[in-house]
């Protein structure tokens, strides 16, 4: 298997999006807002541990939250809060 696709919200439309590597998942992609895109994309090491969250909180098409991950624990936030890409707000766990 490469992609699966799941409607979670039983609305009709796929709503979430998991890709494989070697029968692994290693991304999965969600669409909270209902557009149809996805909003947040989870990043899996090859042992299926999420190591990245990306988030677009705003639906501008561009990420403005980068959560890191190590052994399944949050350990840094990044947040872009002016709208440029680049994160200008860093928390540190």
């Amino acid at each position: 298997m490469v992609r699966a696709e799941t409607d979670s919200d039983a609305n009709g439309k796929a709503d979430e999006w998991v890709y494989y590597d070697l029968e692994n998942p290693v991304k999965l992609e969600k669409d909270i807002n209902g557009d149809g895109k996805p909003d947040t994309t989870l990043i899996y090491d090859i042992k299926g541990v999420m190591v990245r969250a990306e988030t677009d909180s705003d639906a501008n098409g561009m990420i403005d939250e980068w959560v890191y991950y190590e052994l399944g624990k949050p350990v840094r936030v990044e947040r872009d809060t002016d709208g440029d890409g680049t994160p200008d707000t860093t928390l540190t766990y």
